[in-house]
């Protein structure tokens, strides 16, 4: 389970990253964007214990 959580949170800052160098990231996301980077670090910090 450590294993997947790991990596679910490297696809999702990738997978965000890779929509703001693409399709740019309008004002109305940023909370969005930030949401979800948090939830990735948590997920790849927990995977680490």
């Amino acid at each position: 389970m450590k294993k997947w959580m790991f990596w679910i949170g490297i696809l999702i800052v990738g997978v965000t990253h890779l929509y703001i160098l693409f399709a740019g990231l309008p004002t109305s996301q940023m909370i969005t964007h930030a949401i979800f980077n948090l939830i990735a670090t948590a997920l790849i910090v927990f995977s680490r214990e």
